[in-house]
């Protein structure tokens, strides 16, 4: 049970803008917001700091054009990474299964209410947790009520919200926790006499009770200290000596666990209190992916160097500036008397005539005539300059690194197929490594389910309260163990394997209709036309000559005009018009296909009946088969 002790140290020690200091949070605080922070810097647009600590010998301006130049390659890792768990709520074997009762029904329809942006806790979880799970694995999912209710006969309406783990101020698994809303109250400001809205919104929960605290005033700027509280279950109450009491009763939330938990799945770091550090799916990456952003940056600057080579002009004579000693002149005051030096304005400091001029050409001094002789001394060169060439093996060593660090970083989260040319892969490569995404993906599904599953028995044990809740009410997530990991090239290359190598009818079918999907989508009515075919045809594997063999030996599995006899001519008959029976129910039922199975059966069974209502008693069909073998034609055999 919640203390009033318990929340006054906290309120006595959080600042104004929701902090506790560090001897008070949780051992891990700290390093849950390092993995947030290192996850965003990775896969954000601004140029990471890490990479300076590569290039420490780099001078400034040459560390500013490498930030301005950087462009993150690694965005779509994370966006692959998160898209994976969209494989979850698409799977075929996924469903949320909802029991018939009156409990379920009054959480079916409080789920669907209660999120406003979303159509149900199913959206708002596979579009909300999802991200943070990838992004921010140690931020806590929480149930909490916004209101407290009118009387004791009216239950808790739980709202669903994610805590990012730097407002996970104290948390011990199951036992007890702190947390700050990201959501503000109106609070008053008592310096100026008006009310804003960045008051705090703190949660405490332990095992068995909870309380909410408002901030409602402030008086001050620097630190809350000085503000107070609004604290659910805290009451005064006056003794017959007129003493004030303090009367605190937290609220029960009648959970079989405290209504918050952690997001994350690989657990890196436990103590003895309960408190947890988790990592990311991606941390195992981000050292391959931080290594292939400084190559990519070199290979960035190594392919300028190349565009734009260092030039160089031959310097053919000294410069010709008159005071000109070494590429300094006299600097002299009004007296014409040296009063220091600067760089000369002819040869720009170099010492030497720079051949250019304002036509964007070169001009090439000659040198002059020295000696006796008629002739220049010295030799031309054959130009008067041009560029310093790089090597260009440091470009390929660098791009091989960058290729296998982004490979090592794909590997590490079994997605490598992601990251490779499909027509330069083996199809054994490939079957590889979509097995280690598919093993990987079923651990993700079946954490994810489980919290999911976590979500609707607390928002159950809120509404329900004292009286309990029937748990067979309670809805059933399905976690999938199918995902659809191949694509359209893919699945047509099985397709065509399990028709030549004649597998079971039935798996053949799964994978039609997964290419017919691929095709046309679920929504269209070719992919349920054949799915109704897949269902309902009860001869569906058969080519229509042997339904027309089958059909001549129903007179030897039953006597010619019993009742057995026209049933199989019916099911006969019905499976071998079965596409003319559709297209007859979709002229006739425009919601054919949004119909139930069994109304759907129905339908064409009477639309069946017409073609079958008058068999005769006496009807055989008489069978004449060729000879299989032409034993005249040598060929054949």
């Amino acid at each position: 049970m919640l203390q009033l002790s318990q929340i006054k140290t906290v309120l006595e020690r959080i600042t104004i803008d929701g902090k506790l200091p560090r001897d008070m949070c949780h051992e891990y605080y700290e390093a849950s917001k390092e993995i947030k922070e290192d996850i965003a810097k990775v896969f954000g647009d601004e140029y990471p700091d890490y990479l300076n600590v590569n290039r420490p010998r780099e001078k400034k301006d040459q560390k500013t054009y490498r930030s301005k130049i950087y462009r993150n390659t690694f965005k779509g890792f994370r966006d692959k990474q998160i898209g994976r768990l969209d494989y979850i709520p698409e799977s075929d074997d996924f469903s949320v299964v909802w029991p018939q009762g009156k409990q379920a029904k009054k959480l079916m329809e409080f789920d669907k209410g209660n999120f406003n942006e979303k159509l149900n806790f199913q959206d708002w979880f596979f579009d909300f947790v999802k991200t943070e799970f990838v992004d921010d694995p140690n931020s806590v999912l929480v149930f909490v009520p916004e209101t407290i209710p009118a009387s004791d006969s009216e239950p808790y309406l739980p709202k669903a919200e994610l805590i990012p783990c730097e407002n996970v101020l104290q948390f011990r698994k199951g036992k007890y926790c702190v947390l700050r809303s990201m959501k503000e109250v109106m609070v008053k400001n008592m310096e100026t006499s008006k009310m804003e809205n960045n008051g705090l919104l703190l949660y405490f929960f332990d095992h068995e009770s909870f309380t909410v605290v408002k901030e409602t005033s402030r008086a001050s700027r620097d630190r809350a200290l000085k503000s107070t509280f609004e604290i659910w279950g805290l009451s005064r109450e006056y003794a017959v000596d007129s003493t004030e009491l303090l009367i605190f009763q937290p609220f029960m939330h009648h959970c079989k666990g405290m209504p918050a938990r952690k997001i994350g799945m690989k657990r890196l770091k436990q103590n003895g209190k309960g408190e947890e550090l988790f990592a990311s799916t991606v941390t195992n990456a981000l050292e391959h992916i931080k290594d292939a952003q400084a190559r990519y940056s070199d290979i960035q600057v190594e392919f300028n160097y190349h565009v734009n080579s260092q030039e160089y002009r031959v310097a053919t004579r000294v410069c010709q500036h008159e005071e000109c000693n070494k590429g300094k002149v006299p600097v002299r005051n009004k007296q014409h008397e040296i009063i220091g030096h600067d760089t000369c304005p002819n040869c720009q400091g170099t010492g030497f005539d720079i051949g250019g001029s304002a036509l964007d050409f070169i001009l090439y001094s000659m040198p002059k005539k020295e000696g006796f002789t008629d002739n220049a001394s010295g030799s031309v060169p054959p130009v008067p300059g041009g560029f310093i060439p790089r090597p260009i093996e440091s470009v390929r060593e660098l791009v091989a690194e960058y290729k296998r660090k982004t490979e090592e970083a794909y590997a590490d989260v079994h997605m490598q197929f992601h990251n490779r040319t499909p027509l330069v892969e083996s199809g054994k490569s490939k079957e590889v490594d979509r097995e280690e995404f598919y093993k990987d993906s079923i651990v993700l599904a079946k954490h994810l389910c489980t919290m999911f599953q976590w979500g609707y028995n607390t928002q159950a044990s809120y509404l329900y309260g004292l009286m309990g809740y029937d748990e067979q009410q309670l809805p059933a997530v399905m976690t999938p163990s199918r995902f659809m990991l191949s694509g359209l090239e893919d699945t047509r290359m099985e397709l065509n394997e399990a028709l030549q190598n004649k597998y079971d009818s039935i798996v053949t079918g799964i994978v039609q209709a997964r290419y017919l999907e691929y095709q046309t989508g679920k929504e269209s009515k070719e992919y349920k036309r054949y799915k109704t075919r897949m269902e309902l045809d009860p001869y569906r594997e058969m080519q229509t000559t042997e339904k027309v063999f089958q059909f001549g030996l129903a007179s030897q599995v039953a006597v010619i005009g019993s009742e057995s006899h026209k049933a199989l001519v019916k099911q006969f008959i019905f499976s071998l018009q079965f596409n003319s029976l559709l297209d007859e129910a979709e002229l006739l039922y425009p919601d054919f296909y949004n119909r139930s199975l069994q109304d759907r059966r129905l339908i064409l069974m009477q639309l069946n009946e017409k073609y079958t209502a008058d068999i005769p008693s006496s009807m055989g069909i008489p069978i004449t088969l060729d000879t299989p073998v032409d034993i005249k034609n040598a060929e054949q055999v």
